[in-house]
């Protein structure tokens, strides 16, 4: 009885513990399929694209990014 005890509880915690696994970004985001698949998502949904959009504001990098790419920044003034 204890001893099918140990395996029942062994098996739980394993279980569990495979539950509880994080997910590295970075990993997802160096298949060229899964990223393309993933900005696509993004670019087609209008509030994700509005979320990614007050990301990309509230981000110096981007914001830098985005100041020199004069074509996007000529496009935005158009209103394009």
């Amino acid at each position: 009885m204890k001893k099918s005890t140990l395996i029942f509880l062994t098996v739980g915690l394993v279980f569990l513990a495979s539950c509880n696994q994080k997910t590295d970004t970075k990993v997802i985001l160096e298949d060229t399929e899964t990223r393309n698949e993933i900005f696509n998502t993004i670019t087609s949904d209008h509030n994700y694209m509005t979320e990614f959009m007050d990301g990309m504001q509230s981000n110096q990098h981007a914001m830098q990014m985005m100041q020199g790419n004069k074509k996007m920044m000529g496009n935005m003034m158009k209103g394009q």
